[in-house]
């Protein structure tokens, strides 16, 4: 199996990887998606960076996440 292809496979249905030793990769329908998932990237990652320098963390779980992504999706700025 080729580097492609485990990048393929650690992405499933995500839009970035952080590949040990090269980057990360980011994908999007478009560029311009790609490039904002980049940049949501390397944003999270400041973030991160940050918070570490004052103490732990809180890290968000799979459903905090999910229920964030639906507020941005469904009602952030819509009005409601």
């Amino acid at each position: 199996m080729g580097t492609e292809d485990l990048v393929v496979s650690a992405l499933g249905e995500d839009k970035a990887v952080l590949i040990p030793n090269h980057g990360t990769v980011c994908v999007g329908r478009t560029l311009d998606e790609a490039m904002k998932v980049t940049a949501v990237v390397e944003k999270t990652a400041h973030i991160y960076l940050l918070a570490c320098s004052i103490g732990e963390p809180y890290v968000l779980s799979h459903e905090e996440i999910v229920v964030m992504q639906d507020f941005m999706h469904n009602r952030y700025g819509q009005g409601k």
